[in-house]
């Protein structure tokens, strides 16, 4: 079974390494690297992920450490489809499957749908079938506006005013998000990337309130459902109730917060176009 690594954003953003049974793959730096990575934030050889009877694995060899779903790879951890390796804040990995493009997927549609039609006799029954397969509705999420993104910067940056005033966070952070905010807001995506960029890196070394020895970085949620809360545009989820009003939510809300916003202004940057938010 092949996996396919494949940089998610950055200025490497869709470069992918095909990596099969029996291989490793380095990933760094270093012109020996398989994967090789043009950022000054990743280490000559950083990680090195091995395939083996169908498997993959990620080891970590830097000292700025590498992460896995969000959580610290501290020995050889076994990998899956659909996982994201992060080694450096604007250089993640996501793993995929054989067939990336999805074409498998294609094939296996088509030939549904000769399938259907043939056994329907290319009459009524056959129609019927086709409109089921196909005239389904698309899966989509909630509609998230500059207003929404508006709330969770307020909302974070309260937050965050109360972390400093009890030795929680650094007050020249709070003012460097503060400022990438107001790059947006003055459409400059450059200098709000790189102070996105240098916020993400503190990120993964900042201790979370209340989590001893762990960054903020690794205590995140695995998903952005708590950005989205403090955003507004979870309709059952209030960002004003008890269960959301915990440290631990913004944590989360704050590491997801720069990771959107870094990747857009990526996108702006390079014109490239900014991704949706799956929230």
């Amino acid at each position: 079974m092949a996996f396919h690594l494949t940089v998610a954003y950055g200025m490497e953003a869709g470069k992918t390494y095909e990596i099969n049974d029996g291989e490793s793959c380095m990933v760094g730096r270093a012109d020996s690297a398989q994967l090789q990575l043009d950022d000054e934030a990743v280490s000559w050889e950083h990680a090195v992920f091995h395939c083996e009877a169908g498997r993959l694995y990620v080891e970590n060899l830097s000292a700025l450490g590498t992460q896995l779903n969000g959580q610290k790879v501290s020995t050889r951890t076994r990998v899956n489809i659909g996982d994201r390796v992060e080694l450096a804040p604007n250089a993640v990995v996501d793993v995929q499957g054989d067939d990336p493009s999805g074409s498998s997927a294609t094939m296996l549609t088509v030939a549904l749908v000769g399938f259907i039609i043939v056994v329907g006799g290319l009459g009524l029954a056959g129609t019927i079938a086709y409109k089921a397969f196909f005239d389904k509705p698309a899966a989509t999420g909630p509609i998230v506006t500059q207003g929404n993104w508006e709330q969770a910067f307020q909302r974070l940056d309260r937050r965050l005013t109360d972390w400093v005033s009890r030795g929680l966070y650094p007050s020249e952070d709070q003012e460097i998000l503060r400022n990438a905010w107001r790059a947006e807001r003055l459409k400059q995506p450059k200098p709000a990337h790189d102070d996105y960029t240098t916020i993400a890196a503190r990120l993964m070394i900042q201790p979370a309130p209340g989590k001893s020895g762990k960054s903020m970085t690794e205590v995140a949620s695995p998903n952005n459902h708590p950005l989205g809360v403090i955003m507004g545009i979870h309709p059952n989820d209030s960002p004003d109730s008890d269960e959301w009003q915990g440290d631990d939510t913004y944590v989360s809300a704050l590491v997801w917060f720069v990771r959107e916003r870094m990747k857009r202004t990526t996108a702006d940057a390079t014109g490239a176009g900014g991704p949706g938010l799956g929230l």
